[in-house]
């Protein structure tokens, strides 16, 4: 909670945008009180239709009880995002939800403080879209990005599921399958895959055995042409500071839903540490990784060290949109 310059409480609204589901809450808690689907409002980490995602943002302001006209908020997104883009949420907050105050930061960004760290790299992965970037005390020095994600691990999974048995069109059972039992071995020659049968109980009461099928489907993110792999080492490839290559190896951090498969973090280890020889790579595998850019947000939107970095109404309406450059000093922790 940030004491305000007369001394009222100010609670931040925090909203993490995604792919499929969005996140609300007050900053400061460990934990989202809204999620809620986006309705295909969001394709490859990018807003595609804003009035439908403006529905979202209402509904979870509703749900939430915010009161908008005292409330700052701070909106996350893709690292990716457009200019444009931007400046269009920048438009809605002010404008359309009528809040006061606004700070917009990168997910990627966002899931380094989650760990409590300012340096180091990021791998964020959602629906469709994975992206890397890399920071130095807070700076982006680098990214890249990859149009290769979860939806590419739930289709391969049914098209597996549809050679053995029957074609499942129902997405939520197959997403359910995938978060339940989907894993990776660290090789993708292992015979450990045939290790882990599991049955699933289908809705109408028919029963499937997963023999290699949810072991399998998580390939994609290694076989697929660009991979996770070829992503993380050629990134790693172009550093040519000796200090900035460690800082970065060492601080290795996952995010988002999609990285939440099992075994995920040792196979992306071992495939990059072989293709790159004397690499080391630490990564930091936390439990709140599915979460970390809301946890990210929730943190830095209750720190008063961060109150600079919130963008005013009064600002937008002398300057417009573009407030949103101007506002980028980060804070030490």
């Amino acid at each position: 909670m940030i004491e305000d310059i007369d001394g009222r409480p100010w609670n931040t609204f925090v909203f993490d945008q995604g792919t499929i589901t969005s996140k609300a809450g007050i900053a400061g808690e460990d934990n989202p009180l809204y999620i809620g689907e986006t309705n295909n409002s969001i394709k490859s980490g990018l807003i595609v239709d804003s009035e439908a995602m403006l529905k979202v943002y209402r509904e979870a302001i509703e749900f939430c009880q915010i009161d908008t006209k005292t409330t700052p908020a701070l909106f996350t997104e893709s690292i990716i995002n457009t200019d444009k883009r931007r400046e269009k949420t920048a438009e809605l907050v002010f404008e359309d939800l009528q809040f006061p105050m606004l700070m917009i930061r990168n997910q990627n960004i966002l899931g380094l403080y989650a760990n409590g760290r300012t340096t180091g790299a990021v791998l964020d992965s959602g629906s469709d879209l994975t992206t890397i970037a890399f920071f130095s005390n807070s700076e982006l020095r680098a990214s890249n990005h990859i149009n290769l994600g979860g939806h590419d691990v739930t289709r391969e999974l049914q098209l597996s599921i549809a050679n053995r048995y029957w074609h499942i069109d129902d997405m939520k059972i197959l997403n359910n399958i995938k978060v339940r039992y989907s894993y990776l071995c660290q090789s993708s020659t292992s015979s450990e895959r045939y290790d882990h049968i599991k049955d699933y109980e289908l809705p109408d009461g028919q029963c499937i055995s997963l023999v290699t099928e949810h072991a399998l489907c998580a390939e994609v993110l290694f076989n697929e042409y660009p991979s996770f792999t070829q992503l993380v080492a050629d990134e790693f490839a172009k550093i040519r500071d000796k200090n900035d290559y460690a800082d970065f190896a060492s601080t290795f951090v996952l995010n988002n839903g999609n990285v939440c498969i099992n075994g995920l973090a040792s196979r992306l280890s071992f495939d990059v540490e072989k293709r790159l020889g004397g690499l080391k790579l630490t990564i930091l595998d936390s439990e709140y990784k599915k979460e970390g850019a809301w946890i990210g947000a929730s943190i830095i939107g209750s720190l008063s060290s961060f109150k600079k970095a919130f963008a005013s109404k009064q600002e937008y309406d002398e300057v417009g949109a573009q407030i949103v450059y101007s506002k980028r000093p980060e804070a030490e922790f």
